[in-house]
């Protein structure tokens, strides 16, 4: 059975319909895609920049932040940098681990050039403390020993 002309033709046009439709079937479904990614994109938060300063990145999210934004907040109220023990204690009323704490308020620390004032207040306190250690009792056996030292000194000396 051959087909005549017209068949052929009315097939031809019946099929380049079809791939039309096909085709235009898959550009909405590419541009659908297209649209849904950018709203995607659109609905993402801005992205924040992160602060660097002495080789220390600033957090931008979740518990380390935390603790930072603590460490200043304290330093703000007290208008002096935030020491290590009111961190902690803040911290832990959040509901923050200590481990997360004392390194984030390490890295804090290093962030804003503190470095060096642990070792300010470790002078004072050594100049506020006595300058000789009270002097241990000594045990009769050292006593007799002492004693005899002591002696046999004086008998040195003495001749």
């Amino acid at each position: 059975m051959a087909l005549t002309e017209e068949e052929k033709l009315a097939k031809a046009a019946a099929k380049q319909k079809k791939d039309e439709e096909k085709a235009l079937e898959k550009a909405a479904k590419v541009q659908q895609k297209a649209d849904e990614k950018a709203a995607k994109e659109a609905a993402k938060p801005a992205k924040v920049e992160t602060v660097k300063q002495n080789g220390i990145a600033r957090p931008n999210k979740g518990k380390t932040l935390k603790v930072w934004e603590i460490a200043d907040a304290i330093s703000k109220d007290t208008k002096a940098p935030a020491t290590r023990k009111a961190v902690t204690e803040a911290a832990g009323k959040e509901g923050l681990e200590v481990g997360t704490t004392h390194t984030q308020y390490g890295r804090w620390r290093k962030f804003h050039g503190l470095t060096g004032l642990r070792e300010v207040n470790q002078a004072e306190k050594a100049a506020a403390a006595p300058a000789t250690p009270a002097a241990k009792p000594l045990s009769p056996a050292q006593q007799k020993k002492a004693d005899a030292k002591a002696a046999a000194e004086a008998a040195g000396a003495a001749s």
